[in-house]
């Protein structure tokens, strides 16, 4: 029986078949575990949607040797001309392809994506590469053009077997951790989030938060952006800005105009001098006006967070 960590985590999916995909890249990817033949792939879609975690079922399944790397914290040219090369340049102990798994590939900078097709190039025969992406505009087109894309949005049409699946695996979870719960309040718990965003992740994890309570039923539904808006005055205060930019990325789900609102209502909370007010009011106006054209509306949100902070 599992009493802590993350369920994402610990029910890391060791399959294809165990992981939560639309049926046709379900198909498309298991039509490659069939052929034990790896190309080179691009997964683009939001945050929490499964891309990486199904990177790293076709590895566990094929036994394949692999390297993962988050190109978000190691995005640099010398990432690519050492470690990547370093790696592909060797055979795999089981005689099998290598795969490189490029995490969060959008991080990588121009010239990282520059070298990274060359080294493509040179390792063909030995390594295969997985990226991954929360913004396909970031990765440039002669390099995109090198990888076979595989598409993880989710149709209408199947939202409902979603759903179903995420309904059987969270009662499974209250089961095993003692919970208490009314299947209706999992049901209308799963159609609120799914409604709003497609990001299983963070489904999964806000789940858990509830269950932590020991009752899952319609009364301890509590708000649990709420709470994550709580701890975002914290972070902003902490003037940590690697751990806001991380909740902008953790918290995709939560609507702009709900942030915004949220500090609006609770700036006395940021600071108690009267100076500080009307130039956060002003604030919180600019973004929510830029928010509506900005390419990256993640950055724009990360940016206002920011300049909280370092006012204060």
């Amino acid at each position: 029986m599992i009493k802590s960590g993350a369920w994402v985590d610990a029910f890391q999916p060791q399959t294809i078949d165990d992981c939560f995909l639309p049926s046709e890249t379900r198909q498309q990817l298991n039509q490659i575990i069939e052929s034990e033949e790896v190309p080179s792939m691009f997964f683009a879609g939001p945050p929490g949607i499964g891309k990486t975690t199904a990177a790293l079922a076709i590895c566990k399944q094929l036994d394949l040797d692999y390297m993962m790397i988050n190109d978000s914290l190691h995005g640099n040219i010398d990432t690519v001309r050492t470690d990547i090369q370093t790696f592909a340049s060797t055979v795999s102990f089981n005689g099998k392809r290598k795969v490189i798994i490029l995490d969060e590939a959008d991080g990588l900078t121009a010239a990282a994506q520059t070298s990274l097709r060359a080294a493509i190039n040179e390792y063909v025969d030995n390594c295969s590469f997985i990226l991954t992406a929360n913004f396909r505009n970031k990765l440039i087109e002669p390099l995109i053009s090198r990888f076979v894309e595989v598409n993880f949005l989710f149709g209408k049409d199947e939202l409902p077997q979603l759903a179903m699946g995420l309904y059987k695996f969270l009662v499974a979870r209250m089961q095993e951790e003692e919970v208490k719960f009314n299947p209706k309040a999992i049901q209308e718990f799963i159609k609120s989030r799914l409604t709003k965003s497609s990001d299983i992740r963070k489904l999964l994890i806000d789940a858990q938060k509830i269950a932590k309570t020991k009752v899952f039923d319609t009364s301890s539904l509590f708000d649990v952006d709420g709470n994550r808006l709580e701890e975002l005055i914290e972070l902003i205060k902490s003037k940590n800005f690697n751990k806001i930019r991380t909740w902008v990325g953790e918290n995709s789900d939560i609507p702009f105009e709900n942030i915004v609102t949220f500090l609006y209502n609770n700036i006395s909370k940021l600071s108690k001098d009267e100076n500080f007010i009307p130039i956060a009011i002003d604030i919180i106006n600019i973004h929510q006006y830029q928010h509506a054209f900005v390419v990256d509306k993640e950055i724009n949100l990360a940016c206002m967070l920011a300049t909280f902070s370092k006012m204060l």
